[in-house]
């Protein structure tokens, strides 16, 4: 019903001015822009399917305005219509750079595995020639480290 009309409404001129060549594409702009809503009304209005039956359920219950009493169904669909269209693609972005994220952390991880340390932290020798070379006192996998040594290990690193 609201196709033929629009479409009609589209059609009508005003005569053969500027101004009316002017009104004429407003109101082709304003049908352009309302197009998707149109499409969208006949497709609820005409289609049997459930999702077609739930949007109708929600917007007009008993294809008349809501009650007093029905306007929780409203409420309920602009609920999910905010969660989904607000939140939704948001969660989506977030997996998808973190799965990103996760994959260029693992890509640089892969330099551990060619610059890893050939002394054996459980052979004294190997502690020893590393302590010789650092110039740090070494702790052991038992000692647990404070932000000195952490911090030494950087300046150390760093100027290294």
């Amino acid at each position: 019903d609201v196709h033929p009309r629009i479409s009609r409404w589209c059609r009508t001129s005003y005569g053969n001015g500027r101004c009316a060549r002017f009104l004429l594409f407003l109101k082709r702009f304003v049908a352009t822009l309302l197009w998707p809503f149109i499409i969208w009304r006949e497709f609820l209005q005409n289609n049997n399917s459930k999702a077609a039956k739930l949007c109708r359920w929600m917007v007009l219950p008993n294809r008349e305005l809501p009650k007093p009493l029905d306007l929780w169904r409203g409420l309920v669909f602009l609920t999910f219509g905010f969660m989904l269209s607000g939140m939704g693609p948001w969660i989506g972005l977030g997996f998808i750079a973190g799965e990103v994220i996760l994959r260029a952390l693992l890509l640089m991880a892969i330099v551990i595995k060619w610059f890893k340390s050939k002394f054996n932290p459980l052979d004294l020798r190997d502690m020893a020639l590393r302590q010789k070379t650092c110039r740090v006192t070494m702790k052991t996998d038992l000692e647990t480290s404070d932000a000195e040594d952490l911090g030494a290990g950087c300046a150390v690193c760093l100027a290294g």
